[in-house]
């Protein structure tokens, strides 16, 4: 049975991001971006959990599996973006520089820019495949033959929050200047929001008493607290001072606290998550290709497209229609022709372990929250 409630998370996620670059309301151009980091927390807790049930099932960790699995699921269809980016842009005759091309081959562009704005989250995401099952496998091998080798697991993530928070504040005390690629972007500012996944899915799988406590109301406080910590992402823009920094603390914070109400609360069953859901199942390549599409729709996108402005102020909402129904046909088309062949070859060369599941809470009354297994966590 998979859990519907992540899938829906992760169109919900797709879905501000994609109106965060194209839409007629600026409330989504100014919250959208944080999509990004529900990803980020989403990712942390999934493929933790992965790693975590595959410890408690055979008391180790496949490192090579791991990354071998990874690669075949985001590597085709994010090589194809690139090679079709240099290709298209070689017969306009506006050739992309080496400069920005290497970046992205090798996953630097948290740090480099490369081909398109967006794949620096990518980047980060990368970055954090390749530590994490080498700090859960150094965790381990140093608690050889004790039950939770991850104990001390909500210590790493507190120090990772820490660095990353005052990583991001330096910039302050220095007094230079904000600047997106290296305050918002570069891995080592960012990895908090993952690693705050990583602590969810710890308790989730080692310590789920206390996740029952933060629930004993029900999800209320923490639903409540979970929205109050998201609204300083509608209020601020992404350059203010706060937000850049204790903000974006807060909004992975928040965001978590959605994740876990989503797990404990949310009826998996309800038309809204359902339909979210079917959007879910694509959220990848809906990311990748979206930023292409509403280039090619709106035109220079940086800094917003000021030389279209009368061309959004007038038809914004049909350009919105039209982008969106654009990028997730493109989406949809580039899942079923190299995702989704990929992921079959995957698990034929490196078959998925199968019988490690994500055991759900006891599921309130018509709740759909059943178990999900290493196959339908589609990450």
């Amino acid at each position: 049975m998979r859990l519907k409630q992540l899938d829906a998370l992760r169109a919900l996620a797709v879905i501000l991001v994609l109106g965060h670059h194209v839409t007629w309301n600026p409330l989504w151009v100014r919250f959208g971006w944080s999509g990004v980091d529900l990803f980020f927390v989403l990712s942390g807790f999934l493929i933790s959990g992965l790693l975590f049930r595959e410890y408690k099932q055979y008391g180790s960790i496949h490192i090579l599996r791991f990354w071998t699995r990874r690669a075949l699921k985001i590597y085709p269809a994010y090589y194809l973006l690139i090679l079709a980016t240099v290709s298209g842009r070689m017969l306009a005759k506006t050739p992309i520089g080496w400069s920005h091309i290497w970046p992205d081959l090798i996953f630097v562009q948290s740090y480099v820019p490369g081909t398109w704005g967006h794949l620096w989250s990518l980047a980060v995401e990368e970055h954090f495949y390749i530590l994490l099952p080498i700090l859960l496998w150094a965790m381990m091998r140093r608690q050889c033959g004790r039950q939770d080798a991850f104990r001390h697991l909500p210590l790493v993530c507190l120090v990772i929050s820490v660095a990353c928070l005052a990583l991001r504040s330096a910039h302050l005390l220095t007094g230079e200047p904000f600047n997106f690629q290296w305050h918002k972007f570069a891995t080592h500012v960012r990895l908090d929001a993952l690693s705050f996944g990583v602590l969810l899915s710890y308790y989730w799988e080692f310590r789920h008493g206390v996740i029952e406590r933060l629930f004993s109301d029900g999800g209320r406080l923490v639903l409540t607290v979970s929205l109050f910590l998201l609204a300083p992402a509608v209020l601020f823009d992404q350059t203010n001072a706060f937000l850049s920094t204790a903000g974006l603390s807060l909004l992975y914070v928040g965001y978590g606290g959605l994740l876990l109400y989503s797990l404990k609360c949310v009826d998996g069953s309800g038309m809204v998550v359902r339909t979210l859901a079917k959007v879910g199942v694509y959220s990848y390549t809906l990311y990748l290709v979206h930023l292409p599409v509403a280039s090619w729709c709106v035109g220079d996108l940086t800094p917003w497209a000021p030389a279209n402005a009368p061309l959004i102020r007038d038809h914004a909402f049909l350009l919105f229609v039209c982008y969106f129904a654009l990028t997730f046909a493109a989406g949809v088309l580039i899942a079923k022709l190299v995702e989704l062949p990929f992921l079959k070859l995957r698990d034929r060369l490196v078959p998925a372990q199968t019988d490690i599941e994500m055991t759900a809470p006891i599921p309130q009354a018509g709740a759909d929250l059943g178990v999900l297994s290493a196959e339908e966590v589609g990450v």
